[in-house]
């Protein structure tokens, strides 16, 4: 099967197969089984028009945490809070 190098996570890291180095952009042949974990992993695309990879990989998203944002400074609230005159 033909499987194109995406550069994985960061888009830029390449793969070595063999004594040979391929970047992002690269085609490469390789069995499906040579390939799974390269894909697993991100690295490797099936090229359209290829035999289509048996085993589809679904990732789960990570969940965004926002954390509230407060802001410091001297509001009329807090100041009067602590007078009773």
């Amino acid at each position: 099967m033909r499987f194109r190098v995406t550069g994985g996570a960061d888009g830029v890291s390449g793969i070595d197969v063999g004594s040979k180095r391929y970047e992002p952009g690269d085609e490469i042949d390789l069995t499906g089984k040579q390939a799974e974990w390269l894909i697993e992993q991100g690295y490797l695309e099936p090229i359209e028009g290829s035999k289509k990879f048996a085993k589809t990989v679904e990732v789960e998203p990570t969940p965004v945490v926002e954390e509230p944002v407060v802001e410091a400074g001297n509001d009329e609230a807090s100041a009067d809070a602590g007078s009773e005159f």
